[in-house]
């Protein structure tokens, strides 16, 4: 069984769609110091590497109940940080780190525990000028996808790397959302917030993760919605 990890604010259709498939899906509340739009984000709130999922001390001060249900659905080891997400950019991005199988990338001002275990985990760790790196990259296995230039060029040898054009993804007031943040993998499928068919490079994308066994799969009808994303975890 799996846990989806994800924003309070995932559309209905999408949230159905995950329980048909049998996850199970537990909704984050705001953190406290982000923007209204963002402040449910997964990939704002927290990152998830390897059995341990990361949280500043704002949040777990915040919501104590929600902390420790997600860590007894879980099963995950919970780690509250002494570091404290801003509202001002990077601050906002502590946990914004996107997670491969053999390297992370995210802005050198990123959390200094999450970073130290990324580390020991034996993964590289690439420092990226974009502070959103887990929001702009869709990373499943060793795929990675995004819009974002610098990510791309900085993924090169880690992660097998596509770059699509930017746009085409909603987040309002925003002018656009990212595809992480219209997205979640686990090791079988990319589960896509609105249909993936209404992305211009569509086909593309679907090639590029069938090279990787991977499905394509979209949770609603219309276009891509950046919720921040969705974690999955296993649990047994």
């Amino acid at each position: 069984m799996q846990i989806a990890l994800c924003s309070r604010n995932i559309p209905e259709a999408a949230a159905r769609a995950l329980e048909r498939r049998g996850k199970e899906v537990l909704l984050l509340p705001p953190h406290p110091a982000l923007p209204e739009p963002v402040s449910c984000h997964a990939d704002m709130i927290t990152s998830y590497l390897d059995g341990a999922l990361y949280f500043d001390k704002i949040y777990s001060e915040a919501h104590p109940e929600v902390i420790a249900r997600i860590a007894e659905k879980t099963g995950c080891r919970v780690v509250i940080t002494d570091e404290r997400i801003g509202e001002e950019y990077p601050a906002d991005c502590l946990f914004n780190v996107a997670i491969g199988k053999r390297a992370a990338l995210g802005h050198p001002s990123c959390s200094k525990a999450l970073r130290r275990a990324i580390e020991e985990s034996g993964r590289a760790f690439i420092p990226v000028k974009q502070g959103y790196a887990c929001c702009s990259s869709l990373v499943a296995g060793d795929a990675l996808i995004t819009a974002d230039e610098g990510i791309s060029a900085a993924a090169e040898g880690f992660f097998d790397v596509m770059t699509v054009s930017p746009g085409n993804i909603l987040l309002e007031p925003y002018d656009t959302g990212f595809i992480g943040g219209a997205t979640g993998a686990d090791a079988m499928a990319v589960y896509f917030v609105g249909d993936v068919d209404h992305h211009p490079e569509a086909a593309f994308i679907k090639d590029h993760l069938v090279d990787h066994h991977l499905d394509a799969l979209s949770l609603m009808h219309g276009g891509l919605v950046d919720i921040g994303g969705i974690k999955f975890i296993n649990i047994e």
